[in-house]
């Protein structure tokens, strides 16, 4: 491996693979994470969340409750891009206030 014009090697950021999570209800709804995380999501809107937090159970109930729907694992995210605009970079949608 080749050093960089300041002696140190390169650093390669994998990260893992990525799930869209879309809410199919009519109401907001707070989604408790692994790590004591919890993604807020408002009604048709869509974010990304680790694919290892899919196991999670309640994200499970939801999912098999028809309120959420989760998509295909990806690579860096989004699997459709139409999808992208309802995110921002941290993986939550709606506004900021």
């Amino acid at each position: 491996m080749t050093r960089g014009s300041l002696g140190l090697l390169p650093v390669r950021c994998t990260l893992g693979g990525m799930r869209t999570v879309k809410n199919l209800s009519a109401r907001p709804l707070r989604i408790t994470l692994p790590g004591g995380k919890t993604l807020h999501l408002g009604p048709g809107k869509s974010a990304t969340i680790r694919n290892e937090a899919t196991d999670h159970p309640a994200l499970k109930r939801l999912c098999d409750g028809g309120l959420v729907e989760v998509g295909a694992v990806t690579p860096g995210g989004f699997s459709d891009s139409s999808m992208a605009g309802g995110s921002n970079v941290n993986g939550v949608s709606g506004s900021r206030r």
